[in-house]
């Protein structure tokens, strides 16, 4: 497979390729089945200064894969594969043999679906690797950790896939991966406040509410708090070189950033504000992007 070469620094929306109801409406509905807006919104993401997207990646959802491959051509956005229990066919618990095989196996037919030079790539001491997003899989915690002359169950999984594909597999995963070889914890929809930052990596959301669902809240507020941790990130953490971003188009959790309506709700006896504009969240990414590559 040709790779790109790695960036220095990476930041990227989780970009889910499914669709869902949201208490905030957006300026125009999520559709990732139709080119043109795949098209829009990947412009859009770029103008606001990212440099690659983390796609969520649903087994069901090939074809808005091949479809979004060639979106993202009209860019110059790289992709980070993103695995969630939704892009196994048969999700157990991860242990034997056989379950590497079958989870690289999956992997790597996802892979196959994307331009291959749009792959996002990261220098890690000297050695380019391919960089790949994993959330949590049932029976992730309990994946086999290794001993003795046995990797742990990730090294194994990207060991067959090095085999295969010629390249490395740096895993920015979910800490339930943690004792199963993952490279970084990801804290991606774990983030338990608008900021968290673990070693070179920093995950943040503008806010999280999925009300009658969930009772987790975190408040947008006008998007005061989002820019405050875009700023703290800048000011407090030379150290990150990879911002996750929480997230493009997550309807349900409420979670985007691309441009909804400006309002101010009140659901269950919760209120929250948009803020003053439906862009609000891209144009403040702008700025932050700006500093952050060093414009």
């Amino acid at each position: 497979m040709a790779f790109s070469a790695p960036p220095a620094k990476i930041s990227a929306p989780v970009f889910f390729h499914w669709q869902q109801g949201s208490v905030w409406q957006p300026l125009e509905i999520h559709n990732p089945d139709s080119l043109d807006y795949l098209r829009g919104q990947d412009h859009s993401l770029e103008k606001a200064g990212f440099n690659a997207e983390l796609w969520q990646l649903p087994y069901w959802s090939e074809y808005r894969i091949l479809l979004h491959s060639r979106a993202i051509e009209s860019t110059d956005l790289r992709i980070v594969p993103y695995f969630e229990r939704w892009s196994f066919r048969r999700v157990g618990r991860w242990r034997v043999r056989e379950d590497v095989l079958e989870f690289a196996d999956q992997v790597e037919n996802f892979l196959s679906l994307m331009p291959q030079e749009r792959l996002a790539t990261l220098s890690v001491d000297g050695e380019t690797r391919l960089l790949i997003g994993l959330w949590y899989v049932p029976g992730a915690r309990e994946a086999d950790p290794g001993g003795g002359n046995r990797q742990p169950f990730l090294k194994r999984v990207a060991s067959r896939l090095r085999d295969r594909l010629g390249i490395d597999i740096f895993w920015s995963a979910h800490r339930a991966w943690k004792r199963a070889g993952l490279d970084e914890v990801n804290w991606l929809f774990k983030n338990p406040e608008h900021l968290k930052v673990e070693g070179a990596a920093a995950a943040i959301r503008p806010g999280f509410w999925n009300p009658g669902k969930n009772d987790k809240f975190v408040p947008r507020d006008r998007g005061r708090p989002f820019r405050k941790a875009l700023k703290e990130i800048l000011r407090d953490h030379p150290e990150v070189k990879r911002v996750w971003v929480e997230s493009h188009s997550e309807d349900a959790e409420n979670s985007m950033i691309r441009e909804c309506r400006p309002a101010r709700l009140t659901i269950d006896g919760r209120t929250d504000d948009w803020g003053r504009s439906p862009a609000i969240y891209l144009r403040a990414l702008e700025r932050f992007h700006s500093s952050f590559f060093g414009g």
